[in-house]
């Protein structure tokens, strides 16, 4: 469980790194907030075992930036999408997991109902398990 909420503030710290602030966990109140980042994890994908006894975990995640500019939100969602696919991108900032690799998608236009434009992507994050 550290490990991915270590991966989940990696990733928050990334995006707050290209200028996508407010970063949030989940997703905030629309009310108070017209323009957010939010990165969230889903379940853990399959833990491969080697013979060893050591393996490789992955963990989603998922990237959404919504904007009231459309222009924004590609820019945002694309330079983020690089910097996530860029190698060691995602290596651990306080040690806790060990980046095996990093990749992510390219954006897409998501459905939003009030007016503003959501474009989102999903990175994949495996890291070695011992």
């Amino acid at each position: 469980m550290q490990k991915r909420i270590d991966i989940l503030k990696t990733a928050q710290s990334l995006l707050e790194e290209l200028g996508n602030s407010p970063v949030f966990l989940s997703l905030p109140d629309a009310c108070k907030h017209r323009e957010y980042t939010v990165v969230t994890s889903g379940v853990p994908m399959t833990v491969k075992r080697y013979f060893d006894g050591t393996g490789t975990e992955s963990v989603r995640l998922t990237i959404l930036f919504r904007r009231v500019s459309e222009g924004e939100a590609i820019e945002a969602a694309t330079s983020a999408s690089t910097a996530f696919g860029r190698p060691g991108a995602m290596q651990s900032r306080n040690g806790s997991y060990q980046l095996e690799t990093n990749s992510a998608e390219k954006p897409t236009l998501l459905t939003w109902a009030d007016g503003t434009f959501v474009y989102g992507f999903d990175a994949t994050i495996t890291y070695k398990e011992e």
